[in-house]
C-alpha cells in the first residue's frame, strides 16, 4: 500500500514538474516576444496612411495594419509564428534582451 501511494505521489511531482516547466518556457517565451517587439520600427506608409512595422535582425518578421496598435498585435503574431518554425527547423534566432531560445546541448531551454 504504501508503495503504491508513493508511486500516486511521485507521478503527481513528475506531473506538477512538467507543468512548471512548461510555464516556465512559456514565460520565456512571453518575454522574448515582448523585449524583440520593444526593438520594432514603425512607418506610416504614405500611399494609405496604414502602420508598416518590423523587428531588425528577424528577416521576413514585419506587418502591416491600420493601426499602430494593431500592427504591433499582428508584428508579435508574425514573430511567434516566425520563432515556431525557426525553433521546429533547428535554425538559430538572435538573442534578445540576453534571452537566447537556441536549441543546443550547451542550452537545453
Amino acid at each position: 500500500m504504501r508503495r503504491m501511494a508513493f508511486t500516486e505521489n511521485k507521478t503527481l511531482l513528475v506531473q506538477l514538474n512538467e507543468k512548471t516547466e512548461a510555464d516556465v518556457d512559456e514565460s520565456i517565451l512571453r518575454r522574448y516576444v515582448q523585449a524583440a517587439i520593444i526593438q520594432a520600427v514603425y512607418e506610416v506608409l504614405p500611399d494609405d496612411g496604414s502602420f508598416y512595422g518590423e523587428i531588425p535582425d528577424f528577416q521576413g518578421v514585419y506587418a502591416n495594419a491600420d493601426t499602430m496598435e494593431d500592427c504591433r498585435i499582428e508584428l508579435a503574431e508574425v514573430l511567434e509564428d516566425w520563432l515556431t518554425l525557426r525553433l521546429s527547423w533547428h535554425r538559430p534566432v538572435p538573442v534578445v534582451d540576453g534571452i537566447d531560445l537556441s536549441l543546443n546541448a550547451d542550452n537545453p531551454h
